[in-house]
């Protein structure tokens, strides 16, 4: 899976493909900004499953898109306008630390290599069942 950003200033333009997420912090919130490709976000989609039920649905990572699996194959795309912190993550990261805990640790005022640190430290803490990657 992959998400990639292209950052100029405080805006953003963003892609992903698979399960890799980037989330918005700003103004004390995060708000995922991309859209997994998976078989439970589809259910989601068509109303047959809530958002809090996909969490913990044990379908959850079977994705539906994926880098080098289909070469016709197009990734989403976002613009983000403005953030404070544009945080980039694989779901090692995501399936193991809710996303206010994210927060709460990016706001901690820390350095940003030490939030990095501390968001794969604590996703290890909690089980770390797959590989955890996160650019903040």
């Amino acid at each position: 899976t992959l998400v990639s950003a292209l950052i100029k200033g405080n805006s953003a333009f963003v892609v992903n493909v698979g399960d890799s997420r980037c989330y918005v912090v700003r103004d004390d919130k995060i708000t995922k900004v991309t859209k997994d490709h998976s078989y439970v976000q589809d259910l989601v989609d068509s109303g047959f499953l809530t958002e809090e039920e996909a969490e913990t649905h044990p379908e959850k990572n079977s994705i539906t898109r994926a880098v080098g699996f289909d070469y016709n194959m197009t990734p989403d795309a976002f613009y983000v306008p403005f953030f404070d912190f544009l945080v980039l993550c694989t779901d090692g990261l995501t399936n193991m630390v809710d996303k206010e805990e994210i927060k709460s640790i990016i706001l901690d005022k820390i350095t940003l290599d030490s939030a990095v640190e501390k968001l794969i430290d604590k996703a290890r803490e909690n089980g770390g069942l797959d590989n955890i990657t996160v650019a903040l």
